[in-house]
């Protein structure tokens, strides 16, 4: 069911939220705020379902609530559906990212219903609500003003210079795209680079500054975590870890680390970095042979992971593993591409572990966004 208002809150928030949850019921709006779940249903599906599917979403901010990582993750998903209505109902720092957006100030209200504050905040509501197109209705077709011939003959050209636009565009990036991948892979452009290198974005020293990636010095010995060949053969490269590939997770503190390989770009998880590692293994858990890193990154958000490190590894997925490198994003979409990706010298091994650092909100290092990400090489 779809609602007019969800409203997010921190527990200590209770009684605030339920007084306004009434008096904009009263107002005919339906609003999804209890956090008691029917016997049956988990609470993160339930508050996923409510919160996507409401029409706007009034977060009321507090000395508890900006510290809370529930309501934080609740007012990103409301700003990037653009229904974020926020409401101060106490004096505290909003976080940065959700400052763009103006708030109602409710410091001083105290369940009155004609509260000139509350009354603006119901007003914003109702326009929001009653003038966006509900879900699964159609706009209304308006009339188009009559043209002369001369009009009709040209937009009937427009179609079809714009297609030769596109088309010839589309050749242009896909034969510059095929040759830089192929430079890449065939190592054309001179011998394997010792630093690991990415599309717009930079490897970490140990320390957190800007340079090479960590290595070890020593090459492994046989029978070690990992082996290190000069290339990796162009037949047969893939994203290892794909699903559809036979990639597969082994180790991760919870579910969410499988849904960064199910091959879907359209959403996103937060993974529990602070908690541990997330570990993957190959179709069948053969070795594979692999050189580049590739990260989805969709917008600039202080979610989005910031530093991590690569590991490989032949024991078990609890075995010892080698350190490929540290890594650092760029916190902004790419074009035409928004993968962003990370080459370290080729590895054969096992298991690929990744370890989470940091976001770069440190405030979410524990809980960072996760669209997709990809290993490729081969077998």
């Amino acid at each position: 069911m779809a609602h007019d208002v969800f409203i997010s809150y921190a527990k200590g928030d209770r009684s605030r939220a339920a007084e306004l949850a009434s008096i904009l019921e009263t107002k005919g709006l339906s609003v999804w705020w209890d956090r008691d779940i029917t016997p049956g249903r988990t609470f993160d599906d339930v508050i996923e379902e409510a919160l996507t599917n409401a029409r706007s979403v009034v977060v009321l901010w507090s000395a508890e609530s900006v510290k809370s990582r529930w309501v934080r993750t609740e007012a990103s998903a409301a700003a990037e559906r653009d229904v974020l209505v926020p409401a101060l109902i106490e004096p505290a720092t909003i976080p940065l990212e959700f400052r763009r957006v103006e708030a109602a100030d409710l410091t001083n209200w105290h369940g009155d219903p004609n509260d000139p504050e509350l009354q603006q905040l119901i007003e914003t509501l109702d326009a929001r609500i009653r003038t966006d197109a509900r879900p699964g209705t159609l706009p209304v077709a308006q009339p188009h003003p009559a043209r002369s011939s001369h009009d009709r003959s040209w937009s009937a050209w427009v179609p079809i210079v714009a297609a030769f636009i596109a088309g010839a565009a589309l050749v242009y990036f896909v034969v510059t795209f095929t040759r830089q991948r192929t430079n890449l892979v065939s190592g054309s452009s001179g011998a394997p680079s010792s630093a690991a290198t990415s599309s717009g974005s930079s490897p970490i020293r140990a320390g957190g500054q800007g340079g090479e990636a960590r290595r070890t010095p020593e090459t492994p010995r046989a029978g070690s975590a990992a082996s290190r060949p000069t290339t990796v053969s162009t037949t047969g490269r893939m994203n290892l870890l794909s699903s559809a590939n036979g990639g597969h997770l082994m180790a991760a503190p919870d579910d969410s680390w499988r849904y960064a390989i199910d091959d879907n770009v359209d959403t996103w998880q937060y993974v529990q970095a602070g908690a541990g590692d997330g570990v993957y293994a190959f179709k069948d858990e053969q070795a594979a042979t692999f050189d580049t890193f590739a990260m989805l990154i969709t917008d600039t958000s202080g979610l989005n992971i910031k530093d991590f490190e690569l590991l490989a590894g032949n024991d078990t997925p609890l075995g010892t593993f080698h350190s490929i490198g540290q890594f650092q994003t760029k916190n902004i979409r790419l074009y035409p591409s928004p993968w962003q990706e990370f080459k370290f010298e080729a590895v054969r091994a096992r298991y690929f572990k990744l370890h989470v650092i940091s976001a770069w909100d440190m405030g979410w290092k524990t809980s960072p966004k996760v669209n997709e990400w990809q290993l490729l090489g081969g077998f």
